[in-house]
């Protein structure tokens, strides 16, 4: 296999970069450029790698979305992991406990996803509501 200037090599750096989408939490910027159909792991994602910046831009949008639609969802979600944590190491580590591993149910087909934004609602404040121990 040559990795010069050839399609293999565009392919495996497509794959790379949606690999480094993924540990980053920025899936859902693929599936939006695609215009494919969002899978709910990608708002959890979303969510369980963003920085408190990201967090205050997503819990804050310069249009406000619908209330009860997926982007007010996420949109009060952000609001909500913004009043539990203080600091980033404290966010940090609520999205490991809770975010991170939820996500990778979702993926891995133990956890059902969400169909409403209720549902995400549900999911993720349930994943939340456990206080942060010294451990994490």
């Amino acid at each position: 296999m040559r990795w010069g200037k050839g399609r293999q090599y565009r392919g495996a750096r497509g794959i790379v970069g949606e690999a480094e989408r993924i540990l980053q939490g920025r899936t859902l910027e693929s599936y939006i450029s695609r215009r494919e159909r969002l899978p709910a792991w990608t708002l959890i994602a979303l969510l369980g790698h963003a920085s408190r910046a990201d967090l205050v831009r997503l819990a804050y949008p310069a249009s406000p979305p619908e209330p009860a639609g997926w982007s007010g969802t996420v949109a009060r979600l952000a609001s909500d992991l913004l009043l539990l944590t203080w600091d980033e190491h404290s966010l940090i580590r609520l999205q490991r406990r809770s975010l991170i591993p939820l996500e990778l149910n979702l993926l891995a087909g133990i956890t059902a996803p969400p169909c409403t934004p209720f549902e995400l609602h549900e999911m993720v404040t349930g994943a939340v509501e456990r206080p942060l121990s010294p451990e994490f």
